[in-house]
């Protein structure tokens, strides 16, 4: 289906922004509160509303997490209690699960690794649930997994208390205590809620009170013929019944049956599909179609149902052709330059410090040398020349080795090329016996100078800090980024003076890091998860629409992206849950919660609407098939149910791929240089 033969509709705001500007009528001046899923989202609401009206005048977004932590400030306070960040959290699920393990003789990993977040993720969901312990012993038996998650519970509890300190579930106790006190104080205004906010157990309670008290749920573009789910906050609003708004065809993504007679009118949302080789040639692929048709990269947004996978990617493409872009959830930290440099710093301290990774560094030019010493390659070359492996001890007798080389090397009185090579590689000697003096000095080593068997956070934080100090930053988007690791590592040098195995405390610094996540150069440095005017907006398919652009292109919509990817609970599965329910969420329960998200996502959408997705997204050539919401959609296109796969498939023929199209737009030289021969 051609995209540059299509008539672009004209643009109108989705239901949620229709709705903000009808309260912002009723309350012109008022202190209004949006509570929404993530900040960032309502904040490009708030942002669409005002270009689309020019005011967006006492608006306040937050999160109902935020605003428990507003309403629970006094009443914690008046208990002795503070809330904790979740470096705190980290560190008193650790000592738990250690303290647990000893009780019960069961135990898993909680440093910093996969089944650490399953435990920590359990426990939070327990807790905000209001189960305790004992609810968990009367249906297991002893020795079990479960079992342990419960002594878990009861030692975190017990340590919350010791160190006061307050988690999330503690937060909403303490909100829905004292909320009579506190919200005269902390709510000075009217309060709507998104309705697709997901909501259980304690934050539930919250929401649940805030509606008592006169709070809104705004309009949406619901999924039709779709069951809200029981946790959203569609489904507690009264009498709501979730329709399609007039022009919302996306809307009927999620019904399995459509008449085509019921379906709204299409004049607000022209649809169109491709599918792509691989995900990179479907960006670019989104990229020509945009200079194609004329848009301004400020008119165009890009959602994915995959974000990780595709803003990795859309940040490299962007790099290679100069284009701006901003990306809503950032990039894993692990993508950049500097995760990259700190996760070579913690290989290096796990594996007994090869001096590979030293020499591939300084060959990198990646570290930041004295002026007048030699180039990293001289010193990679000499280090190399020392035959180290690894080893604090072997570090030390290459170091005397060249302190010694340096002293007994002859004087160069000639000005051959022997003699220079010579004067230089003894300049590299002494240059590279200062600098692996300074990487020694980074270790926290123990008394007798060898890495010590168990080291604490707090020391391997710092050492860390010192780390960066020892590398070269250039642009200024690296220069952000370090500060925000800088403050990360000051919150983990303040943790307690607990020792743990060498590979153990690594593994809770890397992840501490690693989880974070950075923003492209285009981003605004204050807000640089908010859409900047120039700029192609990227985000995920949750939040597509929010931002209000004309253009919109949702890529990822393969059968594997697109699909929730379902996972046991290790720790408490689903027949456990089904025991305690109490608002514990089960597998299935997830699967519907998520396509209710991506569903009311797809209904936001209005304007120009491309759907895509990439037919070979794994390293190993495996084939994906288009997802049921691109087949659904390309059904609604054509008003007609009784389409299938086939019909799909070639109706998204041929695929694209690096070679453009006969019509498509070139965006590089390397484009040029494909049609050409193509």
């Amino acid at each position: 289906m051609g995209a540059a033969t299509k008539a672009s509709p004209s643009w109108s705001p989705p239901a949620v922004v229709q709705s903000l500007d009808r309260w912002t009528e009723t309350y012109p001046l008022e202190h209004k509160l949006l509570i929404v899923p993530d900040v960032a989202y309502g904040r490009e609401l708030l942002a669409t509303l005002a270009r689309w009206r020019g005011s967006w005048v006492g608006w306040e977004v937050t999160t109902l997490r935020r605003l428990a932590s507003e309403l629970a400030l006094v009443p914690l306070a008046t208990l002795g209690l503070r809330e904790a960040d979740d470096i705190e959290l980290e560190s008193v699920l650790r000592a738990a699960a250690e303290a647990a393990s000893t009780r019960e003789r069961v135990g898993i990993a909680a440093s910093g690794t996969r089944s650490g977040d399953a435990l920590g993720k359990t426990l939070r969901e327990l807790r905000e649930c209001g189960i305790r312990s004992a609810d968990i012993r009367a249906h297991v038996e002893p020795g079990s997994l479960a079992r342990f998650l419960a002594t878990v519970l009861d030692e975190y509890e017990r340590l919350l208390d010791l160190r006061g300190l307050a988690d999330s579930a503690r937060v909403y106790l303490a909100a829905l205590n004292g909320f009579d006190s506190q919200a005269p104080y902390v709510i000075t205004g009217p309060v709507f809620f998104v309705p697709e906010l997901l909501v259980r157990g304690s934050s539930r309670e919250l929401a649940q009170r805030l509606l008592a008290a006169g709070a809104e749920v705004l309009a949406a573009d619901l999924p039709s013929e779709v069951v809200c789910p029981e946790t959203s906050l569609a489904a507690l609003r009264s009498g709501s019944a979730p329709e399609a708004s007039p022009g919302s065809l996306l809307a009927w993504c999620g019904s399995t049956v459509f008449v085509p007679e019921r379906l709204p009118p299409t004049e607000g949302v022209v649809l169109d599909f491709f599918a792509a080789a691989t995900p990179a040639d479907e960006i670019r692929e989104v990229l020509r179609r945009a200079v194609g048709e004329g848009w301004q990269w400020g008119d165009v947004e890009i959602a994915a149902a995959n974000p990780d996978r595709y803003a990795i990617i859309m940040d490299a493409v962007a790099q290679q052709l100069d284009v701006p872009v901003t990306i809503a959830g950032g990039i894993p930290l692990g993508r950049t330059r500097l995760g990259s440099l700190l996760d070579r710093w913690f290989f290096w301290l796990e594996q007994e410090c090869p001096d590979r990774i030293v020499r591939e560094l300084l060959e990198a030019d990646e570290f930041r040398l004295p002026d007048g010493a030699p180039a990293g390659a001289w010193l990679s070359a000499e280090l190399r020349r020392c035959r180290v492996g690894w080893g604090v001890q072997r570090y030390r007798g290459a170091i005397a080795a060249l302190r010694e080389s340096a002293v007994t090397s002859r004087d160069v009185s000639d000005d051959s090329l022997e003699s220079l090579e010579s004067e230089m590689r003894q300049r590299a000697r002494s240059a590279l016996a200062d600098f692996m003096e300074r990487l020694l000095d980074l270790l926290p080593l123990d008394c007798s100078g060898e890495v010590p068997r168990e080291v604490s956070i707090a020391r391997l934080a710092a050492s860390s800090a010192r780390w960066l100090e020892l590398l070269k930053w250039d642009s200024a988007t690296e220069e952000s980024l370090l500060a925000r690791v800088r403050g990360r590592l000051q919150m983990l040098e303040r943790m307690p003076g607990q020792s743990l195995p060498w590979v153990d405390a690594v593994g809770v610094v890397r992840t501490a890091l690693m989880d974070m996540r950075a923003w492209p150069v285009a981003s605004n440095p204050r807000q640089p998860w908010a859409s900047n005017g120039g700029a192609i907006h990227f985000t995920n398919l949750e939040h597509a629409g929010a931002s209000g652009r004309p253009r919109v292109f949702v890529v990822g919509l393969d059968s594997e992206s697109a699909a929730y990817q379902e996972r046991n609970d290790p720790l408490l599965n689903d027949r456990l849950r089904q025991c305690l329910r109490r608002g514990l969420p089960l597998g299935r329960d997830r699967r519907v919660e998520a396509e209710f998200r991506a569903l009311v996502g797809l209904g936001r959408l209005r304007g120009r609407v491309t759907l895509s997705y990439a037919k070979r997204v794994s390293l190993d050539g495996r084939h994906s098939a288009p997802s049921p919401l691109l087949l659904q959609a390309f059904r609604l296109a054509d008003k007609d149910p009784r389409l299938g796969y086939s019909d799909l498939e070639k109706a998204l023929s041929p695929l694209a791929t690096p070679i453009p199209g006969a019509t498509a737009s070139c965006l590089d030289e390397r484009d040029v240089f494909l049609a050409a021969i193509g």
